[in-house]
C-alpha cells in the first residue's frame, strides 16, 4: 500500500505539475489510511481464539459474496471477531443477507496454510479482507434483519446480484456449460463456474486477469458508446452524464470489485475529457476509505499498478519502439500491453506467473478477444431482454464464438508455457531487481535516478549470479513427499525424468497434485507408481490420467478383487472411465528396476507375486538417489515388515516413508532395527479421524533415532541432491 501510494504521488507529479497540491492530499490521505489500516488488522487479527469449543453466539452478517454457481461467501462479525461463515453439510441454510442479526453455534477454525508449493494461499487471501478466523455453524436462526434506511443501503449489493442472475440466466439459455462459465468470468467477473482446468489454463497462460472484469473488458463494454452518443447526443455535458450512468450500471452488474471501480472512475472521466491521474487517485482514496484493507488484495493491486504502468511508461514505450515501422495504432496498443505487463510484474509472484514471450503474445490477443467479446455482450443482452427467450440463443452466439475463441487461445498458450519452462519459477528477487532495471531505465530524468539504477544494478547481478550458480551448481534430482492431507503422494525429478508415487485422494490428485506439477513445469510425468488400489494412495493417479498427465502407470496387482471393484465404482461416480485407466496400467514386481538418471533408480523389492489390490499387496521401492536410499512402503502391515526384515534388501536407509499413515499396526520394532532410517516422513492429514500418526509409532520412530517430518505439521517435505 506504501509503495502504491508513492506511486500514485510520483504520477501525480510527472502529470499535473501545475497542481502541486495533490501530492500532499494524496500522501497525507494514504498516511491516514495507512495508520487506520494497520489499526484495523491489529484490532481484527490479534483477537485472541476464545471459541475454540462449541457454543452459542450472537452475530451480524457484515456482507454476502453472492455467485451464480451458489457458492455465496458470507462474511459475520461474532462476539467482535470477523471470521467467514461455512455451514455444515446437515445444517439447513437460510436466505443470507448483508444486515442479518443471528444466534448461530459452532466452532471457530483457523483456516490451513497451503502445504505444497504453488498452491493458494487462502489465509492470505482471507487476511487482505480483514479475516482471520473461519466458523464453522452446526446451527444458524436468524434473529432480525436490518430495516429502514440501513436495510435499502445494504440490500443494494443483492439487488444487482438479482439482476445479474436474470440477465446472465437469459442471455445463456440453451448454452452448455462451458460457454456458461466463460460468459459469467468474462464478462461478469463471476469465476465460480469455471472449471479448474480452465482456470488452470488462464493462470499458466498469464490471463488470469481476462476472469475478472477491469479496464480492458470496460474498453470492450463501452466501445460503440461514444460513437453513438456524439451522433444522437451531441450536448456534451448530457452525453458525460449518460455515460457516467452506464458505467454505474455495468459496474453494479459486474460487482464493484476494485479493478471494476477503478475502470468505471476512469472510463467516465477520460469520456469526459477531465484528468484521469485524478480519477484514478480518487478512486484508490475512495476504495481504501471504505476499505483499507482492499489494497492488499491482488485485484486492487494488479488493476492500479497496470494503470500507473500505462500512464507512466507507455509513451516512453512507444518511443523506444518507433524504429518497428508500424502503425501507429498498432504501436500504441502494444505499448500499452507492454506497459501494463511491467506494471503488474512486481506482484506476479503473488498468483505464479512465469515470464516470457509466449504470455505476453497471449496476452495481448486474450486481451483483443476479450475485448471483443464484451463488446457484443452488452447488444445481446439487450437484445434478449426485447425479444422472446427463444431468441437468446442466437443473440449470444457472437459473444460465444469469441470465448471459444479466447479458451483455444488461452489452452493453447498454457501448454505452450508447461511444456516450454524448466522448473520452478524464477526468485521474486530476481523478477523484481529485472523490474526496477526496467522501470528506471523508461522514466524521465530524476534527481536520484542513477543512485537508484545503481542499487537496481546490483540487485540484479546478485540475483542473476545465484540463478547462474543453480545451473552451475545444479540440482541432480529432487524428491518431494506432498501434503495431501490423509494420502500418500511423493514426487521424484530426476533432471528431465519425472516419477509420481501415488498421488492422494481422486480430488487431492485433480487439484493440489496438479498444482504442484505446475509449479515445477511439469505437464506430463513419465512414469507413476501406484503402490495399491485404496482411494488415498490411487485416486489421485486417475485424475491425473484422466486429465492427461501421466506416461505409464505401474503397480502390483492388475486383476480384480474388492479392492478394485471399490475402486471403480468410486471411478464411476465421478464420471471417469476405470476400463480407460485400466488400459494405461503395467504390473510391475519385485526385481524390477527403472532408471530415472545416471544419479536416480528405482527397484522395486516386493512382492514377488501380488495377489490383492489392498494394503498387503502394496508395492515397497527402493529409490537410490545420488547414493541416497529412500524406502518406500505404501500402507504394508506388520506382517509384511518382518518379510522386508529378514532380508537384506531393507538395511540401513537414509529415508524411509513410514508406512500406513503412522499406523500402530506398522513400523515395528524389527523392520525399524533393521532398517535404520535417519529420516522418516510421515504423510497423514490434520485431525484425522484414525488417530494417525499413532503415539507408539512415534515412539518406536524416536528410539531408533530417527528425524521425523510430518505433512501434516510441516507441509511438503522437499529434498534436493546436488
Amino acid at each position: 500500500m506504501f509503495v502504491l501510494s508513492v506511486f500514485l504521488a510520483a504520477l501525480c507529479v510527472y502529470s499535473c505539475r501545475k497542481s502541486e497540491y495533490l501530492l500532499f492530499y494524496c500522501s497525507l490521505i494514504s498516511i491516514v489510511l495507512i495508520i487506520s489500516c494497520c489499526i484495523r488488522i491489529t484490532s481484527v487479527l490479534g483477537v485472541p481464539l476464545n471459541g475454540s469449543e462449541d457454543g452459542y453466539y450472537n452475530g451480524t452478517v457484515i456482507s454476502c459474496e453472492r455467485k451464480l454457481s451458489g457458492s455465496d461467501r458470507i462474511n459475520v462479525v461474532i462476539q467482535g471477531i470477523k471470521a467467514e461463515l461455512r455451514f455444515g453439510k446437515d445444517v439447513e441454510v437460510p436466505q443470507t443477507f448483508t444486515g442479518d442479526v443471528f444466534v448461530v453455534s459452532g466452532k471457530f477454525k483457523v483456516p490451513e496454510s497451503p502445504g505444497n508449493p504453488g498452491e493458494f494461499d487462502y489465509p492470505a487471501y482471507l487476511k487482505s479482507k480483514g479475516i482471520r478466523y473461519l466458523f464453522y455453524a452446526d446451527t444458524y436462526s436468524l434473529v432480525s434483519k436490518a430495516s429502514g434506511i440501513k436495510k435499502t443501503l445494504l440490500s443494494f449489493p443483492d439487488l444487482c446480484y438479482r439482476v445479474r442472475e436474470k440477465l446472465f440466466e437469459r442471455f445463456t439459455y440453451g448454452r452448455d456449460s462451458e460457454d456458461k462459465a466463460l460468459l459469467a468470468a468474462v464478462c461478469l467477473g463471476d469465476s465460480s463456474l469455471a472449471q479448474a482446468g480452465m482456470i488452470r489454463d488462464f493462470s499458466l497462460s498469464g490471463c488470469s486477469h481476462l476472469l475478472a472484469v477491469s479496464g480492458t473488458h470496460f474498453a470492450g463494454f463501452l466501445a460503440v458508446l461514444p460513437f453513438f452518443l456524439n451522433v444522437l447526443v451531441p450536448d456534451r455535458r448530457r452525453s458525460s452524464v449518460i455515460y457516467v450512468l452506464l458505467s454505474l450500471m455495468i459496474a453494479c452488474v459486474t460487482g464493484w470489485s476494485e479493478s471494476v471501480t477503478r475502470a468505471a472512475f476512469m472510463s467516465s472521466t477520460a469520456f469526459a475529457g477531465k484528468d484521469t491521474v485524478s480519477a484514478m487517485s480518487a478512486a484508490a482514496l475512495i476504495m481504501m476509505a471504505a476499505d483499507p484493507f482492499c489494497a492488499a488484495r491482488t485485484g486492487f493491486l494488479f488493476s492500479f499498478s497496470a494503470c500507473i504502468a500505462i500512464r507512466l511508461l507507455s509513451g516512453r514505450i512507444s518511443g523506444k519502439l518507433a524504429f518497428l515501422k508500424v502503425k501507429k495504432s498498432i504501436l500504441t496498443a502494444l505499448s500499452a500491453q507492454a506497459a501494463a505487463w511491467l506494471g503488474t510484474m512486481p506482484f506476479s509472484t503473488m498468483v505464479n506467473s512465469r515470464y516470457g514471450i509466449v504470455q505476453f503474445i497471449v496476452q495481448a490477443l486474450g486481451g483483443i478477444i476479450a475485448k471483443c467479446v464484451c463488446m457484443m455482450f452488452i447488444p445481446g443482452v439487450v437484445l434478449t431482454t426485447v425479444f422472446p427467450k427463444d431468441f437468446s440463443y442466437a443473440f449470444s452466439a457472437p459473444s460465444c464464438l469469441f470465448l471459444r475463441l479466447l479458451r483455444k487461445t488461452v489452452g493453447t498458450g498454457g501448454g505452450i508455457v508447461l511444456d516450454t519452462s524448466s522448473g520452478r519459477p524464477l526468485s521474486t528477487v530476481l523478477i523484481l531487481s529485472f523490474w526496477m532495471f526496467l522501470v528506471l531505465l523508461l522514466l524521465p530524468p530524476f534527481s536520484v535516478r542513477k543512485l537508484l539504477l545503481k542499487v537496481s544494478c546490483a540487485f540484479l547481478a546478485v540475483s542473476t549470479g545465484f540463478l547462474v550458480s543453480g545451473f552451475v551448481r545444479h540440482v541432480k534430482a529432487e524428491v518431494i513427499f506432498a501434503d495431501v492431507g490423509q494420502g500418500d503422494c511423493c514426487l521424484i525429478i530426476a533432471g528431465s525424468t519425472t516419477c509420481l508415487i501415488d498421488s492422494g485422494t481422486y480430488e487431492k490428485g485433480e487439484k493440489n497434485v496438479s498444482d504442484l506439477l505446475d509449479y515445477y513445469g511439469i505437464s506430463r510425468v513419465d512414469i507413476a507408481f501406484m503402490t495399491h488400489w485404496d482411494q488415498d494412495h490411487a485416486g489421485g493417479i486417475a485424475a491425473l490420467d484422466q486429465a492427461g498427465r501421466i506416461g505409464c502407470i505401474y503397480t502390483g496387482f492388475v486383476g480384480s478383487d474388492s479392492d478394485t471393484k471399490a475402486f471403480d465404482k468410486s471411478l464411476l461416480s465421478r464420471k471417469a472411465d476405470p476400463k480407460a485407466f485400466r488400459r494405461n496400467l503395467k504390473q510391475t514386481k519385485a526385481g524390477e528396476v527403472f532408471e530415472l538418471s545416471e544419479d536416480v533408480r528405482l527397484m522395486v523389492i516386493y512382492p514377488e507375486k501380488c495377489e490383492t489390490g489392498g494394503n498387503p499387496g502394496s508395492l515397497v521401492i527402493l529409490l537410490d538417489c545420488c547414493g541416497k536410499t529412500m524406502l518406500f512402503t505404501g500402507d504394508i502391515d506388520a506382517e509384511t515388515e518382518e518379510i522386508l526384515a529378514s532380508s537384506d534388501l531393507v538395511r540401513d536407509v537414509d529415508l524411509l516413508k513410514v508406512s500406513h499413515h503412522g499406523s500402530r499396526y506398522s513400523s515395528c520394532s524389527s523392520f525399524l532395527g533393521s532398517s535404520k532410517p535417519e529420516i522418516a516422513v510421515i504423510q497423514v492429514g490434520k485431525n484425522n479421524l484414525y488417530g494417525h500418526p499413532s503415539p507408539k509409532t512415534l515412539e518406536r520412530l524416536a528410539k531408533t533415532g530417527s528425524e521425523v517430518y510430518r505433512t501434516d505439521i510441516d507441509g511438503a517435505v522437499i529434498l534436493e541432491f546436488y
